[in-house]
């Protein structure tokens, strides 16, 4: 194998990252860290991961797509299981700032995503308690006009209004709301008719006994 020439900042060998700078040229590679999208990026993933989600709405929503790095994917990664920042909480920001465009566009795709990645059908939803229902259904009654969360995952969600009051973690009235975004009525439980007890012919009987 070749040796590199002297003074070279490259490194050969076995696990060597050949990209890396070293003593004898610092200023290799610190381009990546001083390009602008790169600090962009940064800096929202900063917001984020503080739990300053709005502010990080409105940063990313001040800039174009292309003011990121190309293959950057805005925290959470669903994909590699991230759960900071909470996607709810960012698609919640969306509802109050309603940002227009990729930032939209791509908050949205991801919550569509999350809630039917690998769970089969329904269990994402099953897994809701009646606090998160509540904010679910917020976001769901927020929807824009091109979503089709409620087409994809309509199956789903009507198979736990099927299953009635005592066996679904949602309250009565947060059913109703359900019901209501998929255009459905309540169903009506059937009264069983009462049952009659046949009369009593015995004090008939013993008075016509000899």
């Amino acid at each position: 194998m070749p040796k590199p020439a002297e003074g070279s900042p490259w490194k050969w060998g076995v696990g060597a990252d050949v990209t890396a700078p070293t003593a004898s040229d610092p200023t290799l590679g610190r381009g990546l860290f001083t390009q602008p999208e790169q600090q962009l990026r940064h800096r929202v993933e900063a917001l984020l991961n503080a739990g300053e989600i709005e502010s990080a709405v409105k940063l990313m929503s001040a800039h174009k797509r292309d003011d990121f790095p190309p293959h950057w994917d805005p925290p959470p990664r669903i994909g590699y299981g991230e759960t900071k920042p909470e996607l709810l909480a960012v698609v919640e920001a969306l509802i109050v700032l309603n940002p227009k465009g990729w930032v939209e566009e791509q908050y949205w795709e991801k919550f569509h995503g999350r809630t039917s990645q690998g769970y089969g059908f329904r269990y994402y939803w099953r897994r809701l308690d009646q606090e998160r229902w509540d904010r679910h259904l917020e976001i769901l009654e927020n929807l824009p006009e091109n979503a089709t969360i409620l087409t994809d995952q309509r199956e789903a969600l009507l198979s736990l209004l099927s299953e009635g009051a005592d066996n679904s973690s949602m309250t009565d009235s947060q059913q109703d709301r359900l019901r209501q975004l998929l255009g459905v009525e309540k169903k009506e439980s059937k009264e069983e008719p009462a049952e009659t007890s046949a009369p009593d012919d015995s004090a008939a009987l013993e008075e016509n006994a000899p």
